[in-house]
């Protein structure tokens, strides 16, 4: 006997930043997202020094107010942010 699951199978949580001069590698953010784990995947992703070198030394770096996103590494280092709502998909550039 076989069990068909036809949805709601899952989820996988990817992030990802691109720049009309290129794009940073995927990262796989591992299991719930909380505020540790999203500066790791950040400095594992090397935000900082991708960030200029994709827009220049006048990036801008778009995150959503959710709580988990508001990380001291962003704040630490004067990364400019694009301020937008906490859920927005229609201003989600990977999404849509």
């Amino acid at each position: 006997m076989f069990s068909a699951q036809h949805s709601g199978g899952g989820s996988i949580m990817m992030w990802g930043a691109f720049s009309f001069n290129g794009k940073m590698e995927l990262q796989v953010v591992q299991g719930h997202q909380m505020t540790a784990g999203y500066v790791d995947m950040l400095q594992y992703a090397s935000l900082l020094t991708e960030g200029p070198r994709l827009c220049g030394n006048d990036w801008v770096f778009q995150q959503d107010s959710a709580a988990v996103h508001n990380a001291y590494l962003t704040k630490e280092h004067n990364v400019a942010l694009l301020d937008l709502p906490v859920c927005s998909p229609d201003l989600n550039w990977i999404e849509n």
